[in-house]
């Protein structure tokens, strides 16, 4: 019986709205970010990521994109497995997760 009175004297919470301009932006975010065909493996489409976030004031460029791609490509959390599978190529699965956290961090 308290907690009914309680929720009946609490405000209503106001409704959330994203507005236009942010919902266009998060429908759009899968396009902001490719890799491009050159990087194939998982040193290249590391270094891409790195100089994009780098160039999109990302703070720790190498760090995000280190944590991301470890985690798209199935080694975990460790960006040290980034330098021994560098030569490895990226399958097409991790290659679009990738871009699309990429896309999300940008």
């Amino acid at each position: 019986r308290t907690f009914r009175l309680l929720c009946r004297h609490m405000a209503p919470a106001a409704p959330h709205s994203l507005g236009l301009a942010r919902l266009l932006s998060l429908a759009t975010a899968s396009s902001a970010f490719r890799l491009p065909s050159s990087s194939r493996t998982i040193g290249a489409a590391l270094q891409t990521a790195t100089s994009a976030f780098a160039s999109g004031g990302v703070p720790e460029p190498a760090l995000s994109a280190e944590h991301l791609l470890a985690r798209c490509a199935g080694l975990g959390t460790s960006r040290a497995a980034l330098s021994i599978h560098g030569e490895e190529e990226l399958d097409a699965e991790s290659r679009a997760a990738f871009e699309r956290m990429c896309a999300r961090r940008l």
